[in-house]
């Protein structure tokens, strides 16, 4: 009776959040499907993957540290010193 009531108290279903507003989403066996508790979006798992996948993607990609190129230094230096100019007046 102990070795049951540990595994159910470490045991923890999944938790999908949904892409589009965050709640829980919840299985249906019927469809095969996640579906989303507050806005009802409709995902199999593998469209639920590849959505939170680019998801992923887009934040890691926003967070990277850009290296300018040469050019584009040049402009934001340019900027700088015009709009400098534009305060002085």
């Amino acid at each position: 009776m102990g070795e049951e009531k540990k595994k159910s108290e470490t045991y923890r279903p999944y938790r999908y959040p949904c892409p589009e507003c965050g709640a829980p989403m919840r299985y249906d066996p019927a469809l095969q499907a996640l579906i989303c508790e507050a806005c009802g979006v409709t995902l199999k798992k593998a469209q639920y993957y590849e959505v939170i996948g680019r998801i992923r993607d887009y934040v890691r990609d926003a967070l990277r540290p850009r290296v300018l190129s040469e050019e584009e230094k040049r402009r934001r230096e340019y900027l700088r010193w015009w709009l400098s100019k534009k305060e002085e007046k």
